[in-house]
């Protein structure tokens, strides 16, 4: 693997740094201190002195040259070779020199010494010429080695390392030494301490020998041993707490994450289930789903969402089959746990309730054995489980009103008048049955109409341990006991307070008592009453025959209620109201007479005058439509009698709206009070002038000579509004239009003769008003019957004639409700129900269209504030905007306005518009931005019906996309159908819009549309168009209606 020395070296030396601290350490100290050492003394020894000694050498060379070249000088001269030669053996005898050469004149070799032969090391030379007088006479050679101060070197090289390897060597064993006792020891210590913390050991402790560093370390792993330890023991007996508390849970206690896996179930599950808790730990929730029954899965699953949805308790009771494939029942009770992201974990136990609810069946079963017999008793027996209705008799569902099988599953709070008296009842009926005991009350309950009624109720449990687990109640009807003790106890009272007067007369007729009142109404005081007849305060305004009557009708019925005159002690006559009843004893004969009245003088007054109010128009004093049309059945009656004719004459004021608008309502009051009185005063005294209501008048002629008295009569009228009408200081000319309907010709019943003169007066405006026309049968063609219902759309928001109905938006799957849309409605007290496909487009086609819709996004916005006031807070109101809306321009601002005054968010309404709005409308997308500027939500309604531009829809700022009902209808049998309502899913889809369906009917559409994404639908399958109260009623939970005193 490793191909050089250099290379097994390196990973030699990485094997001992990384195998342990003791030979990571040796090798750090090693390359720090020895390594530097040795190069160190490399360089001093090596590089430094071999410099030295080439110096040295040189400088010797130059010394020996420039003295051999002076002193040969005298001896060349003479050419004396002894001396020259003594003088060369001098410079010889320096062992470096190597050879020394003289040369005289000529170059010619004068003396030549050379040294023997040795080990030559590197050669030095030198040369200088012998001058005498600047005259050369001679050469010298000197040639030099160094040999010898190489070996010098290496001998003191050889020296130094053997004293600094000793100095290295005495370095390291202390180091050695140090190390060993100061770290290496602690530390295998302190590993051989983590080692048996890793295999469990707590219980030997670490001993500290130091304080240093490591020292303080060892102190602190040893309060780590002893903190780990006891959080170990702490945690073993927690686990064996909880081991012991799962283990006598009566069932088998489990955590899971909604949709995810099954994060724990305890060993009590194999029981249930016939698996073991390993093998559900190892899977999801769905693991558990699929043991579930089929039938109650899909209301086991709604009911756990809707709880997590919730993060509340919820507890139920269903069937699974287990590993053996036998059926069990069983109870779940969770509790959802929020975490900081929602709901993260679900808690809870599921028991075995196989036994109970068998023996729930046997007991079952007996009932049923027994109905015959419990049926037939007097007396009311429920039997009850948790406070749940299990099983009535019939006399218990007739005694609370209820259909057969009603109450049963119902909770037993529907027997209770009150929520409070339910749990009131429960904290003292319970603890009595638990102490062994029967429990009995007489207490009110309620019926299902909501009436009340006392009953005696008495109970016992099955089970005294358990009383919650089963129990029997007797309820008897003591109403009329009760009623009977009341009207014994107020008796006594009734006398003394009763605002009535009260005198009871023996058969003779003689006074024997009276109580206050008959003092305050008579003035007689009791003294002065008792022992007289009952004559006493008799007026003279009935003969002896009423009073004959009158005994007769006691005598024969033993009871008699009128009007009678009496006269007070005073001598004031007032007219009383009186009631005589007989008292007669078991054998049936007359004891006493009983006589209780009241003065009604006052009310008698009054209730003239309120029908005169109630059959006279309050503003001009006319008989108003219920005194003309009782008048008008009373003259039909006669003219059919008599053979007579009579004529209807309508009279509406032309343009008297302007008047209202102009002068004031005050002014238009005083004119139709002139006018009022101006007609009248042309009338016959036989004639009925009548005000049906605003400027609409109607006159019923008796005894009229057919058409021509009749246009004597308009025609008179007619010349009354030719003159002026002084009002306030105002001059008003007012005109009129005259519909005219004669008895027997047009019509025979009431109503028909009063609608011909109504749409002869309408034919009347439509010639140019300021005239009267007959009424003939082709008036009630097409043209006559829209005008007058234009006439009547425009009157009827000041008639209050329109409401407002309103369809639930719902979540397929789950039913819970995400908004509603406001639907306009008309109801005419004469055309009834008019559908809003007759008057819609009227409405559109006349203008009127701007302030009905105006009028119905302010109601729908209070309605939405009025069901939050009452506890009802829907997410969403829908409301239709028309095309003519927008022709007018931007209604941005009248949507702000009016969700400014009546304080709704501007993100809980959505407007709906057509794509015929959308793609007919020049300035659409500036208007729909504006309204989407201010907050409110957009939807385009009838999807799929027009002809959308993709590119155009996907500028406009639209969150929802509503599927035309024409396309949900058949969406089960036409394929085209089928196919449009996927496509426009997956457009909202791919859009990011949500998508809402329309007329949805059937299971099977709402399962198709779920199927493909659709989770929105409104329809006849969730709810026709309801009022107001009737969401509310269908909507509010009762927990979240508003507490009222």
């Amino acid at each position: 693997m490793f191909n050089s020395p250099y290379q097994r070296l390196r990973a030699s030396l990485r094997v001992l740094y990384g195998s342990s601290i003791y030979g990571a350490l040796l090798l750090v100290v090693f390359g720090g201190l020895v390594v530097p050492a040795i190069f160190g003394s490399y360089l001093l020894v090596g590089v430094h002195e071999r410099q030295s000694a080439r110096t040295s050498l040189n400088e010797a060379l130059q010394r020996n040259a420039d003295i051999l070249a002076l002193g040969m000088q005298e001896s060349l001269w003479n050419m004396n070779a002894e001396s020259a030669h003594s003088l060369v053996e001098s410079v010889m005898r320096d062992r470096a020199v190597l050879l020394v050469q003289v040369l005289g004149q000529g170059d010619t070799e004068f003396i030549r010494l050379q040294a023997p032969q040795r080990p030559v090391g590197n050669l030095y030379r030198a040369e200088r010429d012998i001058l005498v007088r600047g005259e050369r006479i001679g050469h010298i050679v000197v040639e030099m080695d160094d040999a010898r101060s190489q070996q010098e070197l290496r001998e003191k090289q050889r020296s130094y390392i053997f004293v600094l390897g000793a100095q290295l060597a005495v370095s390291m064993a202390l180091i050695v030494l140090f190390l060993n006792r100061r770290l290496l020891k602690p530390l295998r210590r302190l590993t051989r301490f983590s080692d048996r913390l890793s295999h469990g050991d707590f219980d030997t402790p670490l001993a500290s020998h130091s304080n240093d560093e490591l020292g303080r370390l060892t102190a602190q792993l040893e309060q780590m041993r002893a903190a780990i330890r006891q959080l170990f023991e702490d945690v073993g007996q927690r686990e064996e707490r909880f081991r012991t508390i799962v283990t006598q849970v009566p069932g088998a206690v489990f955590r899971y994450r909604p949709d995810g896996p099954i994060d724990f179930v305890s060993d009590a599950i194999e029981d249930i289930a016939g698996y073991s808790a390993r093998q559900f730990m190892r899977g999801r929730t769905h693991a558990w789903a699929d043991l579930i029954c089929p039938e109650d899965r899909r209301e086991h699953r709604r009911a756990v969402r809707q709880a997590v949805l919730e993060v509340r308790p919820y507890a139920l009771e269903y069937r699974i089959i287990d590993a053996f494939g036998i059926e069990r029942w069983v109870a779940e009770n969770g509790q959802p746990q929020a975490g900081e992201q929602g709901v993260v974990w679900v808690d809870g136990i599921i028991a075995d309730i196989s036994q109970r609810k068998h023996h729930e069946m046997r007991i079952e079963a007996l009932l049923t054995e027994q109905s015959a017999i419990l049926d037939n008793v007097m007396f009311g027996v429920m039997f009850v489980r948790h406070r749940r209705i299990i099983s009535v008799n019939r006399r218990c569902e007739e005694l609370f009103g209820y259909a057969h099988a009603e109450m049963t599953g119902c909770s037993t709070a529907i027997v209770f008048p009150s929520h409070f008296e339910f749990e009131a009842a429960g904290e003292r009926q319970y603890p009595a049955l638990a102490a062994g005991g029967d429990f009995s009350e007489e207490r009110h309950y309620l019926r299902q109409d909501g009436s009340q009624f006392w009953a005696l109720v008495s109970g016992c449990a099955l089970d005294p341990l358990h009383p919650n687990d089963g129990s029997i109640w007797v309820y008897a009807d003591i109403t009329s006991r009760k009623e009977a003790e009341e009207k014994l106890r107020l008796s006594a009272t009734v006398l003394e307070h009763i605002a009535d007067g009260v005198m009871v007369v023996d058969p003779t007729g003689i006074i024997v008592a009276v109580n206050p009142a008959f003092t305050q109404i008579t003035g007689y005081q009791e003294a002065e009453a008792l022992g007289r007849h009952s004559s006493l305060t008799r007026s003279q305004r009935h003969d002896a025959a009423f009073y004959q009557a009158m005994w007769d009708a006691l005598i024969a019925s033993g009871f008699w209620r009128g009007e009678i005159w009496h006269q007070r002690k005073n001598g004031d006559i007032y007219l009383e109201w009186l009631t005589i009843s007989a008292v007669r004893d078991t054998q049936g004969v007359t004891t006493h007479y009983v006589g209780v009245f009241s003065d009604i003088t006052l009310l008698k007054e009054s209730q003239e005058k309120l029908d005169h109010m109630a059959h006279h128009d309050p503003l001009t004093a006319l008989p108003n439509r219920l005194l003309f049309h009782d008048r008008l059945q009373h003259a039909l009656l006669r003219a059919a009698r008599d053979q007579e004719q009579l004529a209807i004459l309508f009279i509406d004021l032309d343009r008297f709206k302007n008047v209202n608008d102009t002068l004031g309502h005050h002014i238009g009051d005083e004119l139709l009070k002139k006018v009022a009185g101006q007609l009248a005063a042309r009338l016959r005294e036989g004639d009925t002038l009548a005000r049906l209501g605003g400027d609409e008048f109607i006159v019923l002629l008796e005894r009229v000579d057919g058409e021509y008295g009749a246009t004597q009569v308009a025609e008179k009228l007619m010349t009354m509004f030719e003159q002026p009408f002084t009002v306030a200081d105002h001059e008003l000319f007012v005109t009129c239009s005259v519909g005219i309907s004669l008895y027997p010709d047009d019509a025979l019943d009431l109503n028909m003769l009063i609608r011909n003169a109504d749409v002869a007066m309408y034919q009347a405006k439509a010639r140019g008003r300021n005239g009267y026309r007959f009424y003939a049968p082709s008036m009630t063609g097409e043209g006559v019957e829209r005008l007058r219902l234009e006439t009547f759309l425009r009157r009827s928001l000041e008639k209050n004639e329109m409401f407002l109905n309103y369809q639930p938006q719902v979540e397929i799957d789950t039913g819970r409700l995400v908004g509603v849309e406001a639907l306009v409605r008309w109801n005419h007290p004469e055309l009834g129900l008019v559908p809003p496909v007759r008057f819609i487009p009227l409405a559109e086609d006349s203008g009127f269209i701007n302030q009905l819709g105006k009028w119905v996004l302010d109601e729908a916005c209070r309605q939405m504030m009025r069901w939050q006031a009452q506890g009802l807070r829907v997410p969403k109101m829908a409301v239709n905007l028309s095309v003519k809306q927008f022709e007018r321009g931007s209604i941005a601002g009248m949507v702000a306005d009016i969700l400014k005054e009546t304080g709704l968010e501007p993100q809980r309404l959505q407007l709906e518009v057509t794509e015929s709005v959308i793609m007919n409308t020049g300035d659409a997308l500036g208007f729909i931005n504006d309204l989407h500027a201010i907050g409110v939500g957009l939807a385009i309604d009838d999807f799929g019906t027009g002809y959308s531009s993709l590119a155009y829809l996907k500028q406009l700022p639209v969150q929802t996309l509503k599927i035309d009902r024409s396309f949900i209808k058949d969406i089960s049998t036409d394929v085209n159908d089928e196919a449009i309502a996927i496509a426009i899913i997956q457009l909202g889809k791919s859009m990011h819009l949500s998508v809402i369906a329309e007329g949805v009917e059937t299971e099977e559409q709402a399962a198709f549309l779920l199927r493909h994404g659709c989770k929105l639908a409104q329809g006849y399958l969730y709810s026709r168009p309801v009022l107001a109260e009737d969401m509310l009623e269908r909507w509010l939970d009762p927990l979240d209606r508003p507490l009222t005193n």
